[in-house]
Parts: C-alpha cells; sequence; structure tokens
C-alpha cells in the first residue's frame, strides 16, 4: 500500500538524511488530503496526485506544494531504481503548479522591536532570532550547531542547504556574542521552533512574517 511505502522510505531511507524532519512533517501533510493511503501501490494512478494537488493548492503555494512533492518524489524514485518495485511515472504526469514572485519580505521597525523586545519573547528565542538576522543562516543550519562549530570569530556549518559541508563563514562581534550567549545544541528541532514562531506571531498580530525571512532580512542588511 502507499501507507506501506511511505512507512518503509521514512525507517530505510529517509532515517539517514538531514531532511528526515522534513519528510515526517511533508508526509503527514499528504496523509491528511490524500484520498486513501490503503490503495496498493500498483493501482495508483496519476489522476489520484492531481487531485491531491488540487486539494493542496487550495490553502497552499506553489512553493510549499514543491517542496512536499520533494519528499514524495524521492521515494517514488526509490522505490523504482533500488528497490525494484514495478511502478510507472505517474508522478510525472502531475502538472507542477508555476511558482508565483520570490518573497521578499523585511521587518518594519516596529515588527524588529516587538520580536526581539516583546513580552511574548523569551530570552533563549530571542537569541535565536537575533542570531538568525546577524548571520542569515537558514533553521536547519542553526539547529545543528554545537560548541565544537565556534572558530574564534568564524563559524563553521556541518552541512547547507546545496550539500556542501564544514563551511566556514565569518562571524560579527554581535553573532560571536550571541553564540557564547546561547544554549547549544538547541533544544528544539526546526519543527518546534517553526510552531513557536507562529505562536509569536499570532500574539503580536504580526502578518505574513515566516521565520525563513530573517534569512533575507539579514541578507537585505548585508548589502
Amino acid at each position: 500500500t502507499l501507507k506501506g511505502l511511505m512507512n518503509e522510505y521514512l525507517s530505510k531511507v529517509s532515517k539517514q538524511k538531514a531532511s528526515y524532519e522534513t519528510d515526517i512533517a511533508n508526509f503527514k501533510t499528504f496523509s491528511l488530503l490524500f484520498e486513501d493511503l490503503n490503495i496498493p501501490i500498483n493501482k495508483l494512478n496519476a489522476r489520484m496526485f492531481a487531485r491531491f494537488r488540487d486539494r493542496y493548492m487550495e490553502d497552499h503555494k506553489a512553493s510549499t506544494y514543491q517542496r512536499l512533492m520533494s519528499s514524495i518524489k524521492h521515494m517514488w524514485k526509490v522505490a523504482q531504481n533500488e528497490w525494484e518495485y514495478p511502478l510507472d511515472d505517474i508522478l510525472g504526469k502531475v502538472r507542477t503548479p508555476k511558482r508565483g514572485n520570490p518573497r521578499n519580505r523585511r521587518l518594519s521597525h516596529k515588527e524588529y522591536q516587538l520580536i526581539l523586545f516583546g513580552n511574548h519573547t523569551d530570552s533563549e528565542f530571542r537569541k535565536i532570532i537575533e542570531f538568525a538576522i546577524q548571520t542569515g543562516l537558514r533553521l536547519s543550519e542553526i539547529t545543528r550547531l554545537t560548541k565544537k562549530h565556534i572558530r574564534e570569530n568564524t563559524l563553521l556549518v556541518p552541512k547547507r542547504k546545496n550539500g556542501d559541508t564544514d563551511v566556514e563563514i565569518p562571524l560579527s562581534n554581535k553573532a560571536i556574542e550571541l553564540l557564547h550567549r546561547m544554549e547549544l545544541p538547541i533544544r528544539l528541532k526546526s519543527r518546534g521552533i517553526q510552531i513557536k514562531w507562529q505562536r509569536l506571531m499570532k500574539k503580536y498580530e504580526i502578518k505574513n512574517l515566516h521565520f525563513h525571512d530573517l534569512r533575507h532580512e539579514a541578507l537585505s542588511r548585508y548589502l
């Protein structure tokens, strides 16, 4: 069944990947909207995945759909090529929605003051947020950091999104100060930080601001 294939992929393949948590979250969302996970995999067809796409796109953007489907497509490819399951390339028949313009959301002065100095932001989360703004690191890169990655005025990033490993980046004096005050490794995983961020935005009544926008904010300030 499709459910069995997803569980097999998570336990045998995804568990060894840096994106394991992302795959779990993607599969969970997929499970909520796909019409029937108990269908035998050789009975699946492109129309079923097209209907999933249409349901998903009612409340989501094309970019998030593409990220979710990257997990599903990799699972399908592994099942076809490595496990040699007799599967057709039905996912290749499903149209992918076009992405809109890239996000260019920046913090206003008021939002910056609220997020960093408001009563709802706890001390440790404040340091994580400010460190993200100081460095432009992705959330997944921040959550992997430990004390051993600190090198005087540089930071060793163990793994980047593009696959590069042990990349050394320069740090500002403020970033160095924050690193030495942060609890490393960070106890919360990426998903937990995302949930905490969403709750914070709701309390401050800030609309359409994602944690990843802090990366754009950092790069804009640098330029």
